[in-house]
């Protein structure tokens, strides 16, 4: 059932999807895979208390750095960005070395207004590996925020080179 839940919600058929989501979930109640799917269609689905109260089911069975980000994502999105903190907060607790979730406290940091924090991970990310797009413009926006407009820019001209295709890094 799960398996084909994900097919039907990448082809947008959200209603079935979930549908199966929850027969799945019937027949393993403990699957925490089904529990994130979950979620995650009902974030697309745009029912945010929905997803929020899955998503707090889904950490009661599976407290890991995911169903954290999931949580942050849902407050995030419901403009409680104190609350998406603090959850980011423990996904990096359960994932203290994942750049993934070490970016997405990063952007949690920011929608709070602690813009030198950000630039903190997001220039220990770089100096790891400039891997994305999206890694290169919060470098930069949290760069410019801080008054360093020529090294802004010189993140943007290398990420152009590298990625040239990307759409982001045009309109900066």
């Amino acid at each position: 059932y799960n398996d084909l839940a994900v097919v039907l919600q990448a082809l947008g058929q959200r209603d079935e999807a979930m549908r199966l989501y929850r027969a799945a979930l019937a027949l393993t109640p403990g699957a925490a895979s089904v529990r994130v799917n979950i979620v995650r269609c009902l974030i697309e689905s745009d029912d945010l208390p929905a997803a929020e109260r899955e998503a707090r089911a889904l950490i009661a069975v599976q407290p890991n750095a995911e169903a954290w980000l999931l949580l942050a994502q849902v407050q995030s999105a419901t403009e409680r960005h104190e609350e998406a903190l603090t959850s980011a907060s423990e996904a990096v607790k359960a994932a203290p070395r994942a750049r993934g979730v070490q970016f997405s406290y990063a952007i949690a940091l920011e929608k709070v207004g602690r813009m030198k924090d950000a630039l903190d991970i997001y220039q220990k990310l770089a100096a790891q590996e400039m891997d994305s797009p999206d890694l290169a413009l919060n470098l930069a926006r949290a760069l410019y925020a801080g008054e360093q407009k020529l090294e802004a820019e010189t993140v943007i001209e290398q990420a152009l080179a590298k990625w040239p295709e990307s759409a982001g890094l045009h309109s900066t």
